[in-house]
């Protein structure tokens, strides 16, 4: 009965919104008892313990990199900024604080308060980097830092990227072994770079990290529960791979939205056991104008999307939902011209206004 009231909810979406239906919320931007309730139940994930790094998973854990301000005093007693310096090669770096925080308690875990080297900008001509040498860090920056801080710098090369870094260089390749902390739009409007291996040595990687660069191809090693928002958003993406899959609980909005993916990672899963996989989320507009994106099969671990997850998918033909699936969000198909399949389960609860307005060509429900 519910599958039949599901594929009449569809049709009336395509028109807009309604209201409750046999009992049943559909096309109502109102939250799900049912995911709430299983959220409350599952609050780190069933990998929590499991992680090299305790606080990777930034739906638990909110991590800020803070570039320290740094001024001293000259011969002539004379204030001067010592923030950044250059290395030989003509790169800038400066010292970055790292402070994580417990989203539980909004308490910050105080044996994480690091002060690490991080580069800020590379040289201008710069084509190829990697990030393993060592860097001579000044010595009154060292004294600063002491002083203030009562800490040492953490090691004695990059171990971070700087907000916005390496944000509209020429850099065409870069060796990121050795990196831990990735900051927010490092490598935004990187045209000319094409592929990026995030190692098992990354910590953190904040949001728009690649956002409207040149990358076709991510190599994803470390461990990465939720995928940042905006990470690839507006990129050539069309091939990205996970070392641990299992690990993914959420894709974060607007993260591979208007790239040229073929279809969402998450359909290399379609008939693989995922029981010991995740319960997986997907974020408002994760996908929206993907238009390379042709069919649609959700794994049996995903339980809900966001708003305008697939919004815009004018090649997207086919839509088989997960059996654990319960929830779309307002818009989620809207605007799929293509779109004249769809395959209902058994248990979807909600399905969000305007859900598959637009969606022309729809025929077999």
């Amino acid at each position: 009965m519910k599958k039949t009231i599901s594929a009449l909810a569809a049709i009336l979406c395509v028109a807009g919104s309604m209201a409750v239906m046999s009992g049943v919320p559909f096309c109502k931007n109102t939250d799900n008892s049912a995911i709430v309730a299983y959220a409350a139940d599952t609050a780190g994930g069933i990998y929590a313990d499991s992680y090299n790094y305790p606080y990777a998973d930034t739906s638990v854990y909110t991590t800020k990199i803070s570039q320290i301000k740094i001024s001293v005093k000259d011969e002539n007693n004379k204030a001067v900024d010592r923030t950044s310096w250059e290395d030989s090669n003509g790169n800038t770096y400066s010292i970055y604080g790292i402070t994580v925080t417990s989203k539980e308690n909004n308490k910050t875990v105080t044996n994480l308060q690091e002060y690490r080297i991080g580069l800020t900008k590379p040289k201008e001509t710069n084509l190829d980097m990697t990030m393993n040498d060592v860097i001579t860090v000044p010595e009154e920056v060292k004294s600063y830092i002491s002083q203030k801080y009562s800490q040492e710098i953490t090691g004695d090369t990059a171990t971070v990227i700087g907000d916005a870094a390496l944000a509209g260089s020429y850099l065409k390749t870069i060796d990121l072994d050795g990196i831990e902390y990735i900051g927010t739009r490092a490598f935004s409007k990187c045209q000319y770079i094409t592929e990026i291996t995030i190692p098992s040595s990354v910590k953190f990687v904040g949001s728009n990290a690649f956002e409207n660069s040149g990358l076709k191809t991510l190599i994803v090693k470390n461990e990465m529960p939720v995928i940042p928002d905006g990470l690839c958003s507006g990129t050539k993406l069309t091939n990205i791979t996970f070392a641990h899959p299992e690990y993914i609980r959420n894709i974060g909005a607007s993260a591979f939205k208007a790239t040229p993916l073929g279809s969402p990672f998450f359909a290399e899963w379609d008939g693989k056991d995922v029981s010991k996989y995740e319960i997986l989320t997907v974020g408002d507009n994760a996908f929206e104008n993907c238009t390379s994106i042709k069919t649609i099969k959700m794994p049996d671990n995903l339980v809900a999307l966001g708003k305008a997850v697939f919004k815009g998918n004018t090649s997207l033909s086919t839509i088989v939902f997960g059996k654990n699936t319960i929830q779309a969000d307002r818009e989620c198909f809207r605007n799929c011209t293509a779109l004249d399949t769809i395959t209902f389960n058994n248990v979807l609860d909600s399905l969000g206004g305007s859900a598959f307005q637009g969606c022309t060509a729809l025929k077999t429900i």
